[in-house]
């Protein structure tokens, strides 16, 4: 896809829908991220009916080759189904003591206007399901909305649930504890069902607000107080904490892989040019060096 800028325009590789990218440009919005209510990109539907998370993946250095042209940000975004509920939750927390309109809760949320896309979050197909996380009264043809701990609650343990089922559905994700070569896990004992749900409780607190995480994670309390190595190794890659100071270390001894070629192969290569020549020498009679530096024994008595 290309985005014209001011003075130029500016190609992305992108992976997404056809529904957000088919007969028109794409309709991208800035809002605030459920996690860290921070500015992020998301993209729509074409019907605005449905929304996307862009994720930007950078490795550099890197390029794509466009037609032909060469594009050197080799960077890949890739567009992923978002609940609108989650983006919701970040405004329902902030009027959570009273009932009021949805319109209401989008306005105040956002005083300084900073994200105009905010006032169409209600129009959203998932917005509909708001009676999952919210008490509901209607007067007059008018819905109130009040967030509702205990339906929040219920509704991210069946997020949990979802996603916990849809892992042992995948058997490329290795959920387990201690790091594993990708071509090592098909070798790893079935991991146990604690393991799956502690994995999905760090997925779905990526999209919650701190308060929100820490209620998730006490609800499975019992899954994360199980017997294991290290509960933190159950977390998705790259986004669970670290303890304590300094870097992780790997808990694998991948050297029991090597085969007994690969480490003569190792040893030669430790060697100098003048140790391999020296190596070649008949050394037949030939004494050590230290021999010289050894004291010498008694006589034997004749």
């Amino acid at each position: 896809m290309s985005c014209k800028g001011q003075s130029s325009k500016r190609q992305l590789v992108l992976i997404a829908p056809t529904d957000a990218m088919k007969d028109t440009e794409p309709r991208f919005v800035n809002l605030p991220h459920p996690r860290t209510r921070e500015s992020g990109l998301f993209l729509l539907t074409n019907d605005g009916k449905r929304i996307h998370e862009v994720q930007k993946y950078e490795d550099s250095p890197k390029s794509w080759f466009i037609n032909n042209s060469v594009n050197k940000d080799g960077s890949l975004c890739l567009a992923t189904p978002i609940d609108p509920l989650f983006l919701l939750l970040v405004f329902l927390e902030k009027s959570k003591h009273h009932f009021t309109t949805i319109e209401s809760i989008l306005d105040s949320g956002d005083p300084d206007r900073e994200f105009p896309y905010v006032q169409q979050l209600s129009q959203l197909d998932g917005a509909s399901q708001l009676p999952q996380v919210c008490d509901v009264k209607e007067t007059d043809d008018i819905k109130v909305y009040r967030l509702s701990n205990e339906k929040t609650l219920t509704w991210l343990r069946k997020k949990v649930s979802t996603v916990s089922a849809k892992l042992k559905e995948t058997p490329a994700v290795h959920v387990g504890s201690g790091s594993r070569a990708s071509t090592f896990v098909q070798n790893q004992t079935a991991a146990r069902n604690d393991q799956y749900v502690r994995y999905a409780v760090g997925l779905v607190s990526e999209y919650l607000l701190p308060s929100w995480a820490e209620r998730l994670k006490e609800a499975f309390r019992s899954q994360f107080d199980k017997d294991d190595d290290d509960d933190d190794d159950d977390l998705p890659p790259k986004k669970k904490m670290k303890s304590g100071s300094g870097s992780q270390e790997c808990k694998e001894d991948y050297t029991k892989f090597n085969t007994q070629k690969t480490l003569q192969v190792e040893k030669s290569k430790k060697l100098t040019a003048a140790q391999r020549a020296l190596a070649k020498v008949d050394k037949t009679g030939m004494k050590t060096m230290s021999n010289f530096f050894q004291l010498k024994g008694k006589k034997k008595n004749a």
